[in-house]
């Protein structure tokens, strides 16, 4: 449960790997490919898949090297995962390489001091915000957050100074998870350790997404990266590894082509349903003048003889191409002409110019 300002004290569990240590695991999964590793085909005679396994990018579970009794050891969730997965059977050197990495990368229960608040009023140089664009040329950032309802979770040293701080948007009745990103003043991987204090706070699981938030907002929000994190139960992270967070949008719409904010009255719809603004419709779509409908300009011919936009479809039913000049015209303008077995069609121009080539030269 989330209570605004008001202490609170989390000591996470010993042994949590990390990323860094993710990251050395990942690599040597890549490093061992069952169709080449002698070790791996030994006790996998009949694999025949042409890819490597790999772990899933977020597990549903903590990366711990020891969780539990019931749980096991990190090395025995992998070759359960694997086997039940991939039905691949580990080789005992792999897994001890595998648990050899994750206890180098691990560290002792460590204890957290923090609160949650809505108020992000605080100055640049508190919470780990020394300098911070949020207080400077990006607090718009800030603003924007602040009108979405978003809170920070903030962190504190034991004289209590504020030393961190991480954005959360609560996203609980939409899509029933919150959404971490920008954590800042944490040792190596602030944003990873304030989203998995949030979680085992929460008692709930998290999952790595990329984050992005549509249209003008997106370069203002995501100073350090556009790497977030969802926390929430599982079933409801599953779905996702990439989420719009909606932060800051307009009014009224965007323009499909260029972003530019528009009202609802100065937009346009085009035939696929998207919104454009004026300036973007004029350049990029086209009325036929014939049939009246709308299509993108590269399916409409302007037919230079009579000053008109035309579809392919009107085109092809109306108009026809002069057997001399090759212009479009409309089919009554053209004139037809036999010419031996053929019937040729002729504007007038080219046919007043075909009469005058076929008069005999006077003598002079």
């Amino acid at each position: 449960m989330i209570e605004f300002d008001k202490r609170h004290q989390l000591t996470t569990p010993s042994g949590i790997i990390s990323d860094a240590g993710i990251v050395a695991i990942a690599q040597l999964i890549d490093a061992e490919n069952p169709l080449t590793s002698e070790a791996w085909k030994a006790l996998n005679p009949t694999y025949t898949a042409n890819y490597i396994p790999r772990l899933p990018a977020d597990w549903t579970w903590e990366w711990i090297v020891k969780k539990g009794v019931y749980a096991g050891t990190l090395p025995k969730r992998v070759a359960r995962y694997f086997f039940k997965t991939y039905g691949l059977k580990s080789p005992p050197a792999f897994l001890e390489r595998l648990g050899n990495i994750a206890r180098q990368h691990t560290s002792e229960g460590e204890t957290f001091t923090f609160d949650f608040t809505q108020a992000l009023t605080w100055n640049a140089g508190d919470f780990g915000d020394a300098g911070s664009c949020y207080w400077g040329g990006h607090a718009g950032a800030r603003e924007m957050l602040m009108d979405d309802g978003a809170f920070a979770i903030r962190f504190y040293k034991a004289d209590g100074k504020g030393f961190a701080r991480a954005w959360v948007v609560d996203r609980m009745k939409s899509h029933n998870f919150y959404v971490l990103f920008n954590g800042y003043g944490l040792s190596s991987t602030p944003t990873l350790t304030a989203a998995r204090v949030l979680s085992l706070h929460l008692g709930l699981t998290y999952k790595r997404v990329s984050l992005s938030n549509y249209g003008r907002t997106s370069a203002t929000l995501y100073i350090n990266s556009d790497l977030g994190y969802l926390i929430g139960a599982i079933e409801h992270l599953d779905r996702y590894s990439n989420f719009d967070l909606e932060i800051g949008e307009p009014d009224g719409y965007l323009c499909e082509h260029c972003g530019r904010e528009i009202n609802e009255d100065e937009g346009y719809t085009t035939p696929d349903g998207d919104m454009y603004c004026e300036n973007c419709y004029d350049d990029y779509y086209r009325t036929c003048d014939e049939c009246g409908e709308v299509y993108y300009y590269e399916n409409v011919t302007y037919i230079e003889s009579v000053d008109r936009d035309v579809c392919e479809e009107c085109r092809d039913e109306h108009y026809s191409s002069c057997d001399r000049c090759e212009q479009d015209y409309p089919n009554d303008a053209l004139i037809e002409v036999e010419d031996g077995d053929n019937v040729r069609y002729y504007c007038q121009h080219c046919k007043n110019e075909l009469d005058a080539e076929q008069q005999p030269t006077q003598p002079e």
